[in-house]
C-alpha cells in the first residue's frame, strides 16, 4: 500500500511533529510512505533515512493518482498547516483533525491576511445566515472575533474540511460526536493519542534529575508543560499559589516548562505582584529530552485549558505515562480521562476554577499516598488505552475501510482564493461571489429581525 503523508515535522515546533515522527515508525509496518512538506526540510535522521521527502507544491493531480491513500494532519497553527489544508481540499483523503475547532486557523487564513470577505464566505458555508450575521458584526466592530474564546467550539468552522474529505481521524469522543453531528454520513475513526514514554520514575531517579537541573530535592513540585499561552490558565495557578502562601502552606514550587507566547507578559507581572520569585520558575523552551526530564522530576502536573479548541494534549499523555497525577480542566477531551489519575476542575468561571484548583493542590500537598496511588493508575491508563500500537491499528482500519467503501463520492468543495487556480476559472469565482452576495442581501435583514435586532456582543 502506498500512502502520501502530509504533516508538520521537526524542526517545526509542534506537538504534531513529535506525534507524526513516532507514529511513522509504526505505519511503516503496513505501508510504503512518502512525506510531503513545505518551506523546510526534516532534521530527523530516522525520517531522512527511511522516507522520500517531497515538497507539497509538487503534489500534482498526476502525483495524487499514484497513491492508494493520502493522510493530512490539520491543527490550528496557520504557519504549519496552510499548505496541508489547501491540499486536503484539492485532493480528498483522510484528515487527522488534531483540533476539533479550526476557527482560529480560518481566522488567521482570512482576517489575518486582511481578507474579511473570505471569512464571511466561510461563516456562510458553515452556518448560513447566522454565520453571516456573526461575521458581519465582527467586521463592523459591533462584536469581537471569536478568536481564542469559548465560542469557537460552538462554531468550529470545520464543515468544508469534513465535506471534502474521504474520512476523518480524531483523538477524542468529543471530536467524534461533533463531526457526526455536522455530517451524519461522515466516516470517522477514533484513534487515541499515544505516548511511548511509559516508565515508573523511582525516587532515586527523581532526586538525580533535581540535582542535575538545580531543583531543591525536598520540596513538592507542581509543573505545567507545553506552549505557554493565556488559555493554559497559568495565571489562575499563580493566583492559587499566592493563596496557598497566605494560608500557611510551604515547601512547594511551580515550574513552567515551554516556550512563552510572544507578548504574553502576565506571568512575570503576577510573579512580581505576589512575590513568588522563590516558588515559581519560568524554564522556557527546552528540547524534548529535557522536557521529559522535567516531567520526571515533578510530583504533580497541572494541565489546564480554557477555552479549548477540542484538542487532546500530548504533554498530558507523557505526564500520565511517567506516573504523574494531573490536575486538568473539566472540558472537552480532558474530561474523558479517568478520575483515578486526574482531578478535574470547573472552568466556567474564574471563581469556580480558583476554588477547585486550590482544593486540588491542597489535597496533593497533604496526602502523599494519594499522589502515589494516582501515579500508578496513570501508568495503567496509558498502557491499556494509549499505546502507539492501538493508534497505528486504528489508522490501518480507517485506510482499509475507506478503500473498501469510498466515503467521498462528490467533487471537492474548493473555496479560498489562494487555491482558486486549482479548480475555478475567474468566471466561476465571480459567479459564486455574486450568488453569495445576492443570498446575503436577500436574507440578512430577515435574520436580524429573527434575532430581535440584538447585537452579538456575546460572541
Amino acid at each position: 500500500m502506498k500512502i502520501a503523508y502530509l504533516s508538520p515535522l521537526n524542526p517545526q515546533r509542534s506537538g504534531i511533529s513529535d506525534y507524526s515522527e513516532e507514529l511513522l515508525k509504526e505505519l511503516l509496518e503496513f505501508a510504503d510512505i512518502d512525506l510531503f512538506v513545505e518551506g523546510f526540510w526534516p532534521d530527523s535522521s530516522f525520517i531522512k533515512q527511511n522516507f522520500r521527502v517531497n515538497s507539497i507544491s509538487s503534489f500534482t493531480k498526476s502525483e495524487y493518482s499514484t497513491y492508494d491513500e493520502v493522510i493530512y494532519h490539520i491543527g490550528n497553527n496557520v504557519n504549519f498547516h496552510e499548505h496541508i489544508y489547501a491540499c486536503a481540499l484539492k485532493y480528498p483523503g483522510i484528515v487527522v483533525l488534531h483540533d476539533y475547532s479550526i476557527h482560529d486557523f480560518i481566522i488567521n487564513l482570512t482576517v489575518g491576511k486582511g481578507d474579511w470577505e473570505s471569512y464571511l464566505h466561510e461563516m456562510y458555508y458553515n452556518y448560513g445566515d447566522e454565520g453571516v450575521y456573526l461575521a458581519r458584526n465582527a467586521s463592523q466592530g459591533k462584536s469581537g472575533l471569536m478568536w481564542g474564546t469559548d465560542k469557537t467550539l460552538q462554531y468550529p468552522l470545520n464543515k468544508r474540511l469534513i465535506d471534502s474529505s474521504k474520512g476523518m481521524i480524531v483523538h477524542s469522543k468529543v471530536a467524534y460526536d461533533g463531526i457526526i453531528q455536522t455530517k451524519e454520513s461522515a466516516f470517522v475513526q477514533y484513534a487515541p493519542l499515544f505516548t511511548n514514554d511509559i516508565k515508573v520514575i523511582s525516587e532515586t531517579d527523581k532526586l538525580d534529575l533535581r540535582n542535575k537541573y538545580n531543583v531543591k530535592p525536598d520540596i513538592f513540585i507542581f509543573a505545567s508543560f507545553g506552549y505557554v499561552t493565556k488559555v493554559k490558565r497559568i495565571s489562575a495557578v499563580l493566583h492559587v499559589l499566592n493563596k496557598l502562601k497566605n494560608n500557611g502552606y510551604k515547601n512547594f514550587a511551580y515550574l513552567i516548562v515551554g516556550e512563552k507566547e510572544q507578548g504574553y507578559d502576565e506571568i512575570e507581572q503576577l510573579v512580581k505582584k505576589y512575590k513568588l520569585q522563590d516558588e515559581c520558575k519560568l524554564v522556557g523552551f527546552v528540547d524534548l529530552e529535557v522536557f521529559k526530564d522535567y516531567i520526571k522530576l515533578s510530583d504533580v502536573c497541572i494541565n489546564l485549558r480554557y477555552p479549548t479548541q477540542g484538542e487532546t494534549s500530548a504533554s498530558l499523555l507523557r505526564i500520565l505515562g511517567y506516573g504523574k497525577p494531573a490536575i486538568v480542566s473539566n472540558i472537552g477531551s480532558f474530561s474523558e480521562f479517568p478520575d483515578d489519575c486526574t482531578i478535574k476542575i470547573r472552568c466556567e468561571s474564574e471563581k469556580d476554577e480558583g476554588e477547585d484548583l486550590f482544593n486540588a493542590m491542597v489535597l496533593f500537598l497533604t496526602d502523599k499516598n494519594m499522589v502515589t496511588e494516582m501515579g500508578k493508575n496513570a501508568i495503567n491508563t496509558i498502557v491499556n488505552h494509549h499505546s502507539v500500537k492501538n493508534t497505528s491499528d486504528a489508522y490501518l482500519q480507517a485506510v482499509l475501510a475507506i478503500r473498501e467503501n469510498r466515503a467521498f463520492t462528490g467533487e471537492p468543495r474548493f473555496y479560498f482564493d489562494y487555491i482558486d487556480n486549482f479548480v475555478l476559472s475567474s468566471k466561476d469565482i465571480m459567479d459564486y461571489s455574486m450568488e453569495f452576495r445576492e443570498n446575503v442581501a436577500k436574507n440578512f435583514s430577515e435574520f436580524i429581525e429573527k434575532k430581535g435586532g440584538a447585537d452579538s456582543s456575546e460572541v
